[in-house]
Order: C-alpha cells, then sequence, then structure tokens
C-alpha cells in the first residue's frame, strides 16, 4: 500500500467543508483579501484547491504557492512568479518587465526554470518593484485572478529567526498591504493561509495593523459526528485497492490511502468507539460501546452501504475499550461492562458459546 500522507482531495472526494467553503467563496466572490488559518491535518489545503476548482469552472484564473521553503523576501516572489508561469499573458507581461534577466519565450521554459530565471533578477533592493509588478500583472488580468499564499507565517517566522529583529516581517508584510490597497479595485483576490497563526505573530510583534486588510476565518476540526474515534485505522486490500477503514462515531468509513477520498461508509456504530476494527474471513469487525453493536461488514463498497455489506451484527454487548480478536476461524469479544467473553463463528456470526469472566468490573 502506498503512503501519501497530507495529500488534498477535491471534487467528488471532497466532503464535510461545505460550511466554510461557502464562507470563502462569498468573500472572495466579494472580493475581500482573506487570512484562512487552521492546524496541520485539517483539511486546509483541500478546501483551498476545491474552492480554486469550483472558481475555475466559472472562468476564473486560480493560482497556488507554498512559500514555507522561501528564506527570504525574493524567494517569495520567485514562488508567486512560478504559481503565475501557467497563465501565459500574465507571465509574459511580468517577464518583459525583467528583460535584463529574462530573453526566453515564457511558453518555451517550464515553471521551475521560470522560477529561477525571476529568482536570479531579484535582490534585495529590486524585490518590492518587481513583486508589486508581478501583482499588478495578475490584477489586470481579463478574467478574475484568486492567488493563494500558503503558509506564509511559517516564512515570516522564519525570517524573524534568522537576524532576530522583525524589520524583515515588516517589511514585507508592509508591502503587501500597500500593493494589495493600491490594487483594491483590479481583478486580483488574495488567500493567505497558514498552519500556524499570522495573528499572534503580528501581535507580538506590535504590528497588528499590517494585516488588517485580510478578513479572518479559521478552519476548525471535522465534523466530530465524523472524526471522534480511538481505535487505530487498519489498512486492508480488496478487489484490487486498497482501503484504509476507520471505525468512528456512528459511522464505520473507508478512505483511498492515495487520495484521502471516501470510498464507502457503514452505519450502526454507537457514540463512543475504541476498539481497533480486525479484519478475517473476508469482512471488517467493528465494535462500538458502551456495550454496543458488533458490526461484520464486507468491504469493497461505494457510498453508503449500511444496507448491503453488513453481512452480520449483534444489536449489544460489544467491547467498550478491549479491541476484538480473531483466532481461527473464531472472533471473540470482551463486553468489558459486564465481563463476559463471547465467541462467534467469524464467517456467519454463529453464536459459539458465551461465558462471565468472574466479577464485573465497570469501566469509564
Amino acid at each position: 500500500m502506498k503512503s501519501a500522507t497530507g495529500r488534498w482531495v477535491s471534487g467528488d472526494d471532497f466532503f464535510d467543508r461545505e460550511g466554510e467553503l461557502r464562507v470563502l467563496e462569498t468573500r472572495v466572490r466579494d472580493s475581500n483579501h482573506v487570512l484562512l488559518t487552521g492546524q496541520r491535518r485539517m483539511g486546509k489545503t483541500s478546501v483551498l484547491l476545491e474552492l480554486g476548482r469550483r472558481l475555475q469552472a466559472e472562468g476564473w484564473v486560480f493560482l497556488f504557492t507554498d512559500v514555507e521553503g522561501a528564506t527570504c523576501a525574493e524567494d517569495a516572489i520567485a514562488d508567486i512568479a512560478q504559481a503565475v508561469h501557467p497563465v501565459c499573458s500574465i507571465a509574459s507581461r511580468f517577464a518583459i518587465g525583467m528583460k535584463r534577466w529574462f530573453d526566453d519565450n515564457v511558453e518555451e521554459v517550464s515553471a521551475s526554470e521560470f522560477r529561477i530565471k525571476i529568482r536570479a533578477g531579484l535582490d534585495a533592493g529590486s524585490w518590492r518593484r518587481h513583486g508589486e509588478q508581478l501583482l499588478r500583472d495578475c490584477a489586470k488580468h481579463d478574467q478574475p485572478v484568486l492567488l493563494v499564499i500558503d503558509e506564509l507565517p511559517i516564512f515570516l517566522k522564519r525570517l524573524l529567526h534568522q537576524d532576530g529583529k522583525q524589520q524583515r516581517v515588516d517589511q514585507f508584510l508592509s508591502w503587501l498591504r500597500g500593493v494589495l490597497q493600491a490594487l483594491r479595485d483590479g481583478s486580483l483576490v488574495l488567500i493567505v493561509s497558514g498552519s500556524i497563526g499570522l495573528e499572534p505573530l503580528v501581535k507580538r510583534l506590535g504590528i497588528p495593523d499590517r494585516i488588517n486588510h485580510l478578513y479572518p476565518v479559521r478552519l476548525g476540526p471535522w465534523d466530530r459526528d465524523a472524526s471522534v474515534g480511538w481505535g487505530t485505522p487498519v489498512a486492508i486490500r480488496v478487489a484490487g485497492r486498497d482501503e484504509l477503514i476507520v471505525s468512528s462515531q456512528h459511522t464505520v468509513i473507508a478512505y483511498d490511502p492515495d487520495t484521502g477520498g471516501e470510498l464507502w461508509r457503514c452505519g450502526g456504530n454507537r457514540f463512543e468507539v475504541i476498539p481497533t476494527p480486525v479484519v478475517a474471513a473476508g469482512l471488517v469487525f467493528c465494535t462500538s460501546g458502551r456495550a454496543g453493536p458488533t458490526l461484520a461488514i464486507r468491504p469493497g463498497g461505494s457510498g453508503d452501504v449500511t444496507e448491503t455489506h453488513v453481512a452480520w451484527s449483534t444489536p449489544r454487548g460489544s467491547p467498550f475499550v478491549p479491541s476484538p480478536i480473531v483466532v481461527g476461524d473464531y472472533l471473540y469479544t470482551i463486553n468489558d461492562m459486564s465481563s463476559v467473553v463471547t465467541c462467534f463463528e467469524a464467517a456467519t456470526g454463529e453464536l459459539m458459546w458465551q461465558e462471565r469472566l468472574g466479577r464485573p468490573l465497570r469501566e469509564g
């Protein structure tokens, strides 16, 4: 199974973020510049790319750049230029202003080559002028342009740590604010995003007004019903594809580990889900408490499989904390709320035997 941690999802695989997406889309359509914050692994990039995909379908130009690796303002401007490269009309217009360093046909160089050449023409004395021209060229475009600058706070913290002074952070943010204010009537909309907060940084440095032109939007955790669960996900391969099984509150969900997209979901879990799923006999066994149901689910489905892929189930008596185990052809569960061990035939769910394990000890 391939590992693809951190990849985004979009299109039909995008779910559970429609509320935040609507807020962002409204702000962007109203020509508001946005500061989007959210912890890592909260789906921030997926939201931004899905927003871009939808706007592109309506004629917008969507530009995305990640400046986490930038070490100076010149690097950040070059990163933005690389994002602009696919839009030939903007890139060509900008390249004219840097003719001394760039004399190629934009269409004949790759985006990375374009960045290298642009970066060679930038220094501490010229990045503001060329950076402003780049944003002006975006704002003059015939179609509306959404530019996303991801991980800007990480870049700014790097500037701060390099010399221990806030001057370069202040310079970059003041420059960006001034350019955007001058271009308020253009077709450019900016989203600044980051997994660490920009607001705490500027407040600590005493320059909170440097970002007062950005409308703050915070991306919170995934919907609780889709996220609460303490068990370890289980990776399986079935019908020629990999599935990552997560037993969570009210629902068991299988994800595509390459994209993070949802493959199928099955209802039936209880509110508190601690046990880890176990796989045997072509089934995924999921239990939830307290003393709730046991579900035997056939993997490999699509969409909601609650009515089609549950091979067998029991309504009560499953573990609250311990995970079930399979030995040979048999599934064993322990109801730790009443100290009862149960043995099922794994393939059919037939009850083989059930016994009490001493005095009941209630947990939780």
